[in-house]
């Protein structure tokens, strides 16, 4: 490609200091900007860790604790972002198939490679974009 594939890259885990919790962090975020320009969300988790949900109320495959309810947010902040500096889509990968309607409520769409409907028909690993300007 003789171009530098991964702009740049940050990690952020946000944890409690509370040793009686089972789980301690309470958020956890990887973005990273990426050529030509996009920015993937990854391993984005924002929870209570003190408001664990009971298996029969569980909405996804992996929703052991209630939402903070950032995720719009940093959606909002990350469109703000993209506009200031010319990115012009967002993907993302949806862990298990149970998430894609939340993220297409978000505007993501599954993406229309051969990759995605493996991804699609095995329930996992789902790559989806957005556009962002």
């Amino acid at each position: 490609m003789k171009r530098k594939a991964l702009q740049d890259i940050v990690l952020i885990h946000a944890h409690v200091a509370d040793d009686d919790l089972e789980v301690d962090i309470c958020g956890k975020l990887l973005l990273a900007r990426t050529y030509p320009n996009n920015l993937h969300i990854s391993d984005v988790e924002f929870i209570n860790p003190y408001k664990k949900v009971p298996t029969a109320e569980q909405s996804y495959q992996f929703h052991k604790y209630r939402s903070l309810g950032l995720f719009s947010e940093l959606l909002e902040n990350i469109r703000l972002l993209g506009k200031e500096s010319g990115i012009a889509k967002i993907t993302l990968t949806a862990a298990s198939s149970d998430q894609v309607p939340y993220f297409e409520k978000h505007g993501f769409s599954i993406e229309k490679t051969a990759f995605a409907e493996h991804a699609t028909a095995a329930g996992r690993s789902i790559p989806m974009q957005k556009k962002c300007i």
